[in-house]
């Protein structure tokens, strides 16, 4: 294997995934990076492997590029809240492995929020650079050296978005670091006309 991507939990990288493969690689989505750890058996079976659950397991990865996957914070939050997967103690007990930081807010969007960054900021530790799903598969071609006539171009591969609740305002100190977040990486805070 030569490349991870990895992102947020309903952060593109199933999409991300589809891209891969209409490039011709070998691609999994969560086949080697799994919530039951690193599957080693499957490593040489795959180009690619692009899985948010990764993240706990950076540090081991000496030999592959690591691409980190961004996709609107809001979308993602959103998404997480819509699904109720905030209201899984197994999506927190993973979460856990790599950052805790989510405990010391009440409220389900600040928890998702403080999930968000800190999952970045881990995952840009490792990865030598980044795509926006936002941007479409071209980017990712240029990231694997990979051309294709035809790109996989469905951006809303997964409609698993769920139905009811939606990020509400959130604390000063998370709205700050998600605003410098979202300013960083050309994101516009939707209703406020940035």
């Amino acid at each position: 294997m030569d490349f991870l991507f990895v992102g947020t939990c309903r952060g593109g990288t199933a999409y991300v995934c589809e891209v891969l493969k209409s490039l011709g690689l070998r691609a999994g989505h969560e086949k080697i990076f799994t919530r039951g750890g690193v599957n080693r058996d499957m490593w040489n079976e795959y180009d690619a492997d692009v899985s948010w659950l990764a993240v706990p397991h950076l540090h081991e990865v000496k030999d592959l590029e690591v691409v980190r996957v961004v996709r609107n914070p809001m979308d993602v939050v959103n998404s997480i809240l819509r699904l109720g997967l905030d209201r899984e103690a197994g999506f927190w007990n993973f979460v856990n492995e790599a950052t805790g930081r989510w405990r010391k807010w009440e409220r389900a969007e600040d928890r998702v929020a403080q999930y968000y960054l800190d999952w970045h900021e881990r995952i840009s530790e490792r990865a030598w650079d980044y795509i926006r799903v936002e941007d479409g598969g071209e980017p990712i071609a240029c990231m694997t050296g990979r051309w294709a006539d035809t790109l996989y171009d469905n951006r809303k591969c997964n409609h698993k978005n769920g139905v009811g609740r939606e990020m509400g305002e959130l604390a000063g100190e998370l709205r700050g670091q998600l605003c410098s977040f979202m300013d960083a990486h050309g994101y516009e805070l939707k209703g406020e006309g940035k």
